[in-house]
């Protein structure tokens, strides 16, 4: 996919809002027509990871949960600290867009396309899908809820991709501008 950018405005409505773009953006911004709130969220999957195992999770590799039974492909993985080799390996996978199927809890992860053919067994340990969103007002505070900036993925019947608006942004009366941004990939 080519690089995207799509900028627009809606009229807040105290509502959750889906903004359809037909992908989903790796970075949003948001802002209220009085200047006085100001959201901005990275929305691509980076799923944090401890507990590396020896079988090297490397980009290419296809995941799933051991619990949740999630599932998604690997674009890169940042390596924080440890190793693989010691078992010990932590720091993020990065989920390639639209791979992710399902979502994945505090639990064990397994490769499922080893090259010997074979599942994986405790090949890392992730924590639960994460976005990141900031709420800029007087302070600086991640938003959750509401208040945030979230995916949107369409439903069965509809396809078109986007983020939301959480309720809490779009206040009722304003005007809600929106920057969003699609990277490589």
């Amino acid at each position: 996919m080519k690089p995207a950018i799509k900028t627009g405005a809606v009229l807040g409505t105290a509502g959750a809002i889906n903004i359809e773009l037909g992908w989903v953006p790796t970075y949003v911004v948001v802002t209220q027509s009085d200047g006085l709130l100001r959201t901005e969220a990275f929305l691509a999957w980076y799923v944090p990871f401890t507990s590396g195992g020896t079988a090297q999770v490397v980009g290419g590799s296809t995941i799933r949960g051991a619990t949740s039974r999630a599932t998604a492909n690997v674009r890169e993985v940042l390596l924080a600290s440890g190793t693989w080799a010691a078992g010990t390996a932590a720091g993020w996978f990065v989920l390639e867009e639209g791979s992710l199927v399902g979502t994945f809890g505090s639990e064990n992860i397994v490769i499922t396309n080893l090259a010997s053919g074979t599942v994986g067994t405790d090949d890392a340990t992730v924590t639960v899908n994460v976005t990141q969103s900031l709420a800029i007002a007087a302070a600086s505070a991640p938003a959750t809820g509401n208040a945030a900036i979230s995916r949107y993925e369409g439903t069965a019947a509809q396809y078109s991709k986007g983020f939301t608006i959480g309720s809490t942004l779009s206040a009722t009366g304003q005007l809600i501008r929106f920057a969003a941004f699609r990277e490589n990939t």
